[in-house]
């Protein structure tokens, strides 16, 4: 089974790739850390998306509900995902991965050419 680190960085990094082009990069990390905090201080809410019992078409209608108002259709078809696939317990992490590997924008590669050796130490 895939690590839980490594799916929580491709759900946020695939959530950003689509949310950053369709409502901007900066207001999909917004959302994802709101979201985040909304689940995070309510802890029945977490409980109720992680829990077994209840369907995922339950799950869907009180995550439509709870972020209705305030946040793009971009995220709650996150939500609808990370619920169909049964990954909604990792949204925290998918969250909080994406605020700490993003927080200053979009990682970019580069090559740095400079006419003196430097070092790599860190």
């Amino acid at each position: 089974m895939i690590n839980e680190e490594i799916v929580s960085k491709r759900y946020a990094d695939a959530f950003l790739a689509y949310a950053g082009e369709a409502i901007g990069f900066d207001k999909a990390l917004d959302e994802l850390q709101r979201a985040k905090r909304i689940i995070r201080d309510n802890p029945d809410l977490k409980e109720f998306f992680d829990h077994l019992e209840i369907t995922n078409s339950e799950k869907a209608e009180v995550m439509e509900i709870v972020f209705k108002d305030d946040f793009s259709e971009e995220i709650r078809q996150f939500f609808k995902l990370l619920i169909e696939k049964s990954r909604i317990m990792l949204f925290v992490d998918i969250a909080e991965y994406s605020r700490i590997h993003y927080a200053h924008g979009i990682e970019v590669d580069t090559l740095l050419r400079t006419s003196y050796p430097l070092e790599t130490s860190t």
